[in-house]
């Protein structure tokens, strides 16, 4: 008896912290100009859209505070980011609640919106976290794309997730001479 009145006092502890950590994430956010938003956004999305995992009505209710703000800034300014892989690293996780996982497909989509679907693409294929060899290839034609936020992520993830492909894979060996193939023939 004792150890279920700890744990439910330490739990309402930790809700306590969390609708003050909250609280002041919708203050700085109330104080963060437009230019600046993408930075702020890519550590409050994750962690309040998280937080509606919590049993605490309040926490609850600054959450919907602070994503009813988010969406007060960034509906009309497409040129604001949101983190799609974070939020789809949220979204396929396999204990996330319905409502987190309800939140991130609404901010997925609103994320999508402002991203060629190039982009978009690689940043679901980086949120699953697939291995060297299978992404090396999709990495490398994003790199000769014709757009270039699409070629600046593809070479950044390249070179971060994908270094370490075994070049030696006759798999990929196979896959890189069909896109090889498959540009040269696109070039006439």
């Amino acid at each position: 008896m004792t150890e279920t009145s700890s744990s439910t006092a330490a739990m309402a502890k930790s809700d306590e912290d969390r609708e003050e950590i909250l609280d002041r994430m919708l203050t700085r956010l109330a104080f963060t100009d437009d230019d600046k938003l993408d930075n702020l956004l890519f550590k409050l999305l994750p962690y309040s859209i998280s937080s509606l995992s919590s049993q605490s009505s309040a926490v609850r209710k600054k959450v919907m505070e602070i994503l009813t703000h988010v969406n007060k800034r960034v509906k009309n300014q497409l040129q604001i980011s949101l983190p799609v892989s974070e939020l789809w690293k949220m979204y396929i996780e396999a204990n996330a609640a319905p409502m987190v996982k309800n939140f991130c497909i609404v901010y997925i989509e609103m994320a999508f919106d402002r991203l060629s679907l190039e982009l978009g693409i690689l940043h679901v294929v980086e949120a699953l976290e697939l291995s060297s060899e299978l992404v090396y290839v999709i990495y490398l034609a994003a790199c000769s794309d014709s757009y270039e936020p699409v070629i600046k992520r593809g070479e950044e993830l390249l070179k971060r997730k994908a270094a370490d492909a075994n070049l030696e894979d006759p798999q990929l060996i196979n896959k890189l001479f069909l896109l090889f193939n498959g540009m040269w023939y696109c070039r006439g």
